[in-house]
């Protein structure tokens, strides 16, 4: 147990050949609001998409404001590092720099002592946007149950265990997140990293209105790789790197891009919904035939690494 904690917290992640080469299905299942696949879904939109939460039972509130009340003091990286706590896996696009401590997580679940920070550079600093809690078990392992919520599911990462182990881990996010508080991933992100607005949740009504919303965040996810206005890049971790020709190909084609992006801001600040879907069709129409494939594949492996283990293995 200590030497896979050990490692876990060295940055060791090596994605599966299976989740590498998933290609999404997609189908038609009406209301996105009553949708939710393994990696997550599109949950009430004015209670549960965003903080303070209010659509949670009282029991869970508490709990998260004891959860952020509890990391207050590690409000940025060099606090965090000071503490103990050590980034891991870099920066993934919807999630942000996961920075592990090992001491906390060997000791095991304790929700006043959470285990993973979570930080995202937003605007010119990096945010503490969430937090995580996991620990090492077999697939089947009985899972902590302090939250009530049914939102509160934890998932599980068998490419970061032994054989025979997977890391069950459940995030608790503090910023604006489409799929809940509780989500894997945090589609919204990239917007906020890009410096973009990101949608009005309550727009993601269908799996179409998904689909675009995660393509377009997956898109924003490989672009903050080559730098704002400020110059200030992501430095990309194990999923979605831009490296070699198709990065020179994304720099070369921001000028085509931009234009869409501001005009996605312009549409989402001011709640123009059918705006914000023609910049979005915009920008994905914009995208070269291999610029979509990167994209439609950062989407596919953020989704895939929040499989349940026992489906990516077969069970």
């Amino acid at each position: 147990m200590a030497a896979a904690v050990a490692l876990l917290a060295a940055g060791a992640f090596v994605l599966p050949a299976g989740v590498q080469a998933q290609h999404q299905h997609h189908h038609d299942h009406g209301d996105a609001h009553a949708h939710h696949d393994h990696a997550g879904g599109p949950v009430e939109c004015r209670t549960l998409a965003g903080p303070p939460w209010s659509g949670l039972p009282g029991n869970d509130l508490e709990l998260v404001r004891r959860v952020e009340a509890s990391v207050a003091q590690f409000a940025n990286p060099e606090a965090a590092r000071a503490a103990g706590f050590r980034p891991a896996f870099g920066h993934i696009p919807t999630m942000g720099v996961h920075w592990i401590h090992a001491g906390r997580m060997a000791r095991g679940f304790n929700v006043d002592e959470p285990d993973h920070l979570m930080f995202a550079r937003i605007g010119d600093r990096e945010e503490l946007v969430g937090v995580a809690f996991a620990f090492m078990g077999s697939l089947d392992a009985e899972v902590p149950t302090a939250f009530e919520s049914e939102l509160a599911a934890w998932h599980d990462h068998p490419e970061l265990g032994p054989r025979d182990q997977t890391l069950h881990m459940l995030h608790v996010w503090f910023v604006d997140s489409p799929y809940g508080p509780f989500a894997g991933n945090n589609f919204a992100l990239p917007y906020g990293v890009r410096g973009i607005a990101a949608p009005d949740p309550c727009w993601l009504t269908s799996d179409e209105e998904v689909e675009r919303f995660e393509l377009v965040a997956s898109t924003l996810s490989l672009l903050a790789q080559l730098g704002d206005d400020e110059g200030r890049a992501v430095e990309p971790g194990a999923i979605g790197a831009l490296r070699g020709p198709l990065r020179d190909q994304f720099q070369r084609g921001l000028e085509r891009l931009e234009g869409w992006e501001v005009a996605l801001d312009v549409a989402a600040r001011n709640g123009d919904h059918h705006g914000w879907v023609r910049a979005a069709e915009g920008l994905l129409g914009a995208l070269r035939p291999a610029e979509l494939r990167a994209v439609e594949n950062v989407r596919a492996l953020v989704k895939g690494v929040q499989e349940p283990g026992a489906l990516r293995q077969g069970g």
